[in-house]
């Protein structure tokens, strides 16, 4: 977990330069979607030590799987945001790719993380073979959810906090 945590430092170190040298707050959606793909790793983390217990919730783990499921998508999502690279100024354009890959490296490692959790409990209570079945559904499932996010527009938490007329 090193490399994640210097991950976070320096793209928030970066992020602040940034604003320092511009006092331009466009790229305020980087460390917004940086903590969006922290959560997934907060909930495999947090499975991990609670199926530790005796018996645990069934309802819970699926409950919490869900929920995973919903917001590992924002972990690779940020390798989209490379769509706004040149569109302000202020700084060199190899300084704003660096900002960018930096934020899209680190979440795409707080999601590997996540999964390589998710994968192992999968693996430990359902077989070897299961767990790797459970990588490539979860794959499919996130390259999903990055097109809903990036030419769709939605959310993780519009399933909870969005009607449906308003999704269409």
């Amino acid at each position: 977990m090193g490399p994640l945590f210097w991950g976070i430092i320096i793209s928030i170190f970066l992020f602040v330069l940034r604003w320092a040298i511009t006092a331009d707050d466009f790229f305020m959606f980087l460390p917004y979607n940086l903590v969006l793909a922290l959560i997934p790793l907060a909930i495999s983390r947090l499975l991990v030590q609670y199926m530790q217990r005796k018996h645990p919730s069934w309802f819970l783990v699926g409950f919490s799987g869900f929920v995973w499921l919903l917001f590992i998508p924002n972990a690779p999502y940020i390798m989209t945001d490379f769509i706004h690279l040149g569109k302000v100024g202020g700084v060199p354009l190899w300084f704003d790719a660096l900002l960018i890959l930096l934020y899209a490296s680190t979440g795409l490692l707080a999601g590997w993380y996540s999964l390589y959790d998710m994968q192992k409990l999968v693996a430990k209570w359902h077989g070897k073979f299961l767990g790797w079945v459970f990588v490539f559904f979860v794959l499919l499932m996130t390259s999903f959810g990055v097109y809903l996010g990036r030419f769709l527009r939605w959310n993780s938490w519009d399933l909870f906090f969005r009607s449906r007329a308003t999704c269409e």
